[in-house]
């Protein structure tokens, strides 16, 4: 049996445009559709056919299938948000990270698809534990999860940006401020006010 539930593939029908998330390319896939071969699941085609003859796009995941999946437990960072974040800031594939506050992970896993490490704290155990499972869903192997207070443990060194979504970003600027390199950003977020610091 295949645990590992991360998408391998994505299924679009032509005819209803209903969208399909395969986990396993072992077996076959039963849908509203009908049933579709592992054989076909796992080769080069770009269109495939159900045993009723109906077609679906075989698709590679994309980040935003994903996010379609995004396990949640409190309220997530917005995609505008998170687009400005990047925009501000100017991440990219060699910058490292440390999102704090990592709720469900969305900041976390949209920084982790293009930067080159992401680490995430948060306190509370049942938030991680659900980060864990995005973590999977999303193949995010670049993505550290740690359990505990971001403003006693911080220890990550030349960071590239610093996020927090805390009820008391303050107690944090301190260790974010010997965390960051030359040049870094903190980021402070809340519902209702983005602040960015450039160091």
């Amino acid at each position: 049996m295949d645990n590992d539930q991360s998408v391998k593939k994505v299924l679009i029908s032509l005819k209803t445009k209903a969208k399909f998330y395969i986990t396993n390319l072992g077996e076959e896939f039963v849908s509203p559709e009908g049933l579709i071969s592992s054989k076909d699941l796992n080769s080069n085609k770009e269109i495939i056919e159900t045993d009723r003859g109906n077609k679906l796009f075989l698709l590679d995941p994309q980040f935003p299938d994903l996010f379609e999946k995004l396990n949640r437990a409190p309220q997530i960072v917005t995609h505008k948000d998170v687009g400005l974040i990047i925009a501000k800031t100017g991440v990219n594939k060699n910058s490292t990270v440390v999102d704090a506050g990592a709720g469900s992970g969305s900041l976390s896993l949209s920084l982790a698809n293009i930067c080159k490490q992401v680490t995430c704290y948060d306190i509370n155990k049942q938030h991680l534990e659900v980060v864990e499972k995005n973590k999977i869903l999303f193949n995010a192997e670049n993505l550290i999860i740690k359990e505990g207070d971001v403003a006693q443990k911080l220890e990550e060194k030349e960071v590239d940006l610093i996020t927090l979504d805390l009820p008391h970003p303050w107690k944090v600027v301190e260790k974010a401020e010997n965390s960051l390199k030359r040049g870094g950003f903190l980021v402070v977020y809340l519902p209702n006010l983005l602040l960015s610091i450039d160091v």
